[in-house]
Parts: structure tokens; sequence; C-alpha cells
């Protein structure tokens, strides 16, 4: 079962979500489940260390999504893994957490009331409050001038729901492997 069913437009074409990674379209087997498990848990075991206090600290994922049930159970998902997260309902208070809090992910809905994930992602990146949280389109919308669009504003990666879970933490392990904080 996959996050998001419900909201998702005009997803019924769709093999796999669009993302930068060549497994994307792959399906996901009991295996793979039991292997996104460990994934998770990778998460928590090699969170990213605090700057300059030398501990550890859990990462922290924003989750802004006007679908209640879509945001609570990526959050869920995240947080049974150890994962710090925060959830937002529209554009407006996904900012503001997100400047407040300072999340390592931030995975954002792209049509959402008050300011679109779009908006959001130009003015994260405007933030010098962090070197580069990883930024995560996660959208209904299927048309390339969209994905474009939202990667054009500032975000890493461009996912159609529903989402694959297993996908979503391999893209945050790969960026925790990657880029420190």
């Amino acid at each position: 079962m996959t996050l998001g069913e419900e909201k998702s437009k005009n997803s019924t074409d769709r093999p796999g979500a669009r993302s930068e990674h060549t497994d994307r379209d792959a399906p996901c087997s009991s295996d793979e489940r039991a292997m996104a498990d460990l994934i998770v848990h990778g998460l928590v075991a090699h969170p990213p260390h605090a700057p300059g206090a030398g501990s550890v600290s859990p990462v922290r994922v924003l989750i802004a999504d006007d679908y209640v049930d879509a945001a609570e159970s990526l959050a869920m998902l995240l947080s049974n893994a150890g994962v710090e997260t925060e959830i937002a309902m529209d554009g407006e208070q996904a900012l503001a957490r997100a400047n407040s809090w300072h999340p390592h992910v931030c995975v954002l809905d792209i049509e959402m009331p008050r300011l679109d994930g779009r908006e959001i992602a130009r003015r994260i990146r405007e933030q010098s409050w962090v070197e580069r949280p990883l930024l995560i389109a996660l959208t209904g919308w299927t048309a390339e001038q969209d994905r474009l669009s939202a990667l054009e504003a500032g975000f890493d990666h461009y996912i159609t729901k529903p989402v694959e879970p297993v996908m979503l933490v391999r893209i945050i392990q790969h960026y925790l492997n990657r880029h420190p904080t």
C-alpha cells in the first residue's frame, strides 16, 4: 500500500514515482519492504551530527501537505523509525516551521493553501539557517512542466503520489550519507 493514494491526481498512468533514482519504477516485494525497514533504521543509527557539538542529533523531517491523512501516515512511518517529524497543513505553516525548526529534509506538497510548495522551496533556498536541506516535492501532478518548475524552484527531487515509502526512505538515506550536517 502506498501513501496518499486518495489524493493522487492523474496517477493511473503512473508506473512509479518520478525521481532521479534508476530504481524508481521497481515494484516493492516483501523482501524490499524488509529492506526498507533496515534503511529506515539506518536513518536513526547514523543520523547527522549537530554542528560543533560532536553529539548525535535526530534527523528532522518537515512534512507539509494539506491532506491530513497523507501527512500523518508519512510522519508515522518516519517517526516510528526514530526520525523527528513535524507536520504543516498549509504553505505559511510550513515556511514558519522550517524557519524556526531548521529541518534536514522537507517533504512538500506542491499545491497547498496560502503558499504553494514551489514558493516555499524558493524561500527556503534563500535562507542561511542550513547549508542545504533536502527538498522533496510530493505531488499528484504528473506533467513534465510541473516537474521542471518544481526543480527550478529549488526542489532536489520530484515524486508523484502515491509515494512508495521505500523510495522516499532511500532518497533521504542517500542525502544523509552524502550531506552529513
